[in-house]
């Protein structure tokens, strides 16, 4: 059974900015990371926030935008 997700709270705006950095780079690598860690990040941030009938429909927007912008570069 896996550990229960932990939420990211932003104290300030640093913080926010941070995570979506974060994000952008995981995003950008995304074709670079392995299939198995994909899976875990992509599980995480559908169930950051608990689990019900909208999961799945939040995974496949999540999916979605990560291959749209997958491997973008400035």
């Amino acid at each position: 059974m896996s550990a229960p997700v932990k939420v990211v709270t932003f104290e300030n705006e640093q913080d926010e900015m941070i995570v979506r950095r974060l994000v952008t780079g995981v995003v950008q690598q995304w074709d670079r990371i392995p299939k198995h860690v994909q899976a875990e990040i992509l599980k995480d941030a559908t169930l950051a926030r608990g689990s019900g009938p909208e999961t799945a429909a939040l995974r496949e927007q999540i999916t979605t935008f990560i291959h749209k912008h997958a491997g973008d570069r400035p």
